[in-house]
């Protein structure tokens, strides 16, 4: 990376200067001037403070029982982890499905217009928390584009994703599903 921006300054700077490129530089400092001076800080020896015995917190107890008889902090700790098994209501945890299993209406994003204007463009895939009664409850991201901009347009437009609620055994469950958004101008 660090070649490419070499390079593309080398070139940048036999170019010649006309009204059409003049707001097309940017200069930025990647290196620090004074590395010397930055090692010296760290160098410096930091007083241990004494430290505070340790509180052993009981770990967090597994239960079988349905998700409705779970109380809001464990809800909510259970929505926030990252979902590895397929047990769905039996752990507590959601089931992780495709979006076509949930059954859902999925609305375009919004281009956003500063980021059209910019070209800027990417893939973002977007974590769904689908609640028992089929509406989104949540939204993270799975994957960034690095564009913060087009990462919040996704975030916005998974919210406004809607579901079915997701039967198991007759009985609707939490679920999580991935849906990808793709910015792309043409």
């Amino acid at each position: 990376m660090h070649f490419l921006l070499i390079v593309g300054v080398q070139l940048g700077v036999d170019r010649p200067k006309t009204g059409a490129n003049m707001g097309d530089t940017v200069m930025a400092s990647l290196l620090d001037p004074n590395p010397q001076k930055e090692k010296a800080k760290v160098s410096q020896p930091v007083p241990e403070k004494p430290k505070a015995p340790e509180k052993k917190t009981p770990e967090p107890v597994v239960t079988t029982s349905a998700p409705s008889s779970l109380t809001s902090a464990q809800t909510q700790d259970s929505s926030t982890a990252k979902p590895t098994s397929t047990g769905g209501s039996s752990t507590g945890e959601p089931k992780s499905i495709s979006l076509s299993q949930a059954q859902c209406s999925v609305p375009e994003p919004i281009y956003p217009s500063l980021s059209r204007r910019m070209g800027e463009e990417g893939k973002i895939l977007v974590r769904l928390f689908i609640g028992e009664d089929g509406a989104v409850q949540k939204v993270n991201i799975a994957q960034s584009s690095g564009l913060p901009r087009l990462d919040q347009a996704a975030l916005d437009a998974g919210m406004k994703v809607r579901c079915r609620p997701f039967l198991e055994l007759g009985k609707p469950i939490k679920v999580t599903a991935i849906q990808p958004y793709i910015f792309r101008l043409e």
